[in-house]
């Protein structure tokens, strides 16, 4: 039985943990418990993956790291952790690792297994649908965006927390997006385009809306909003999981502005099919 002891990240980060483990863990039966996701369980159908509280989560977390810092590591039970850049490979762990014992308390972030991952993306969409309660939102709000006549591209605006991420490297100022935004218009210069902002600085949104007459600030709630930008035509941002998540979830072309100076071209939109 595997446990996930551990919460690095927001909401995509925590789908994405469980998106991994799981499918390892099923290729392997093994029990996979993750209260990690406690908080999250109105937000899709498949509740019954991560059961759990606030206060089972925070036992076993705690747990995890007295096992951890004791180096607790036998058949029976073990704390497997790794740190917050190191990477996993699911598939290459030998049956001998400590993963594979009887209990084990699992914490880290990139546990990876990236062809089961490719392979098994319509079982994960299953897990990860959303509950009707917001499907309904959803539908509603891409019905009176989303036209025929236009291509909507999903701009993912991430501020606020990126002003320490990696240094800054990605927090990006209003005359850059506005750039990045012409780059957009001159892509697509033979079609119309409207633009579907994501933000979580709502003030910047509606700063930047000012400048594009056909434009649109996303509702405001973390999963309606998420899986909107799965249902844009094209998604751009930069380097996050939110947007990784919309486009393996909506099968939607990404560009992550890693360098904001650099002119995209159309082939640069990729759909992710891995994380």
């Amino acid at each position: 039985m595997i446990i996930v002891s551990d919460k690095p990240g927001q909401l995509c980060n925590q789908m994405i943990i469980h998106s991994n483990l799981y499918l390892f863990c099923k290729k392997n039966k093994i029990i996979l418990i993750n209260p990690s996701l406690y908080n999250y369980k109105g937000y899709f159908r498949e509740i019954k993956i991560y059961p759990g509280s606030k206060t089972i989560f925070l036992f076993f977390n705690f747990l995890a790291k007295i096992a951890r810092k004791l180096k607790i590591k036998t058949n029976l039970f073990s704390a497997y952790s790794i740190g917050y850049d190191e990477y996993c490979d699911l598939d290459s762990l030998p049956k001998k690792s400590s993963i594979f014992s009887h209990l084990c308390l699992a914490m880290g972030w990139q546990f990876r297994t990236t062809e089961l991952i490719k392979k098994n993306r319509k079982e994960i969409l299953e897990i990860f649908s959303p509950s009707s309660f917001y499907e309904l939102q959803i539908k509603n709000f891409i019905s009176q965006t989303k036209t025929l006549d236009s291509v909507l591209i999903g701009v993912h605006l991430r501020r606020g927390d990126y002003v320490r991420f990696e240094g800054g490297k990605y927090f990006y100022d209003l005359e850059t997006y506005i750039r990045i935004i012409n780059n957009l218009f001159q892509l697509f210069q033979n079609q119309k385009i409207k633009l579907l902002f994501f933000s979580n600085e709502h003030e910047f949104s509606k700063i930047i809306q000012n400048h594009f007459q056909h434009s649109v600030i996303a509702p405001g709630h973390e999963l309606v909003d998420l899986y909107c930008l799965a249902e844009c035509d094209y998604i751009i941002g930069p380097p996050s999981t939110y947007s990784l998540w919309a486009s393996y979830y909506g099968g939607v072309p990404l560009y992550l502005i890693e360098n904001p100076k650099n002119n995209f071209q159309l082939n640069d939109f990729k759909i992710i099919d891995s994380f």
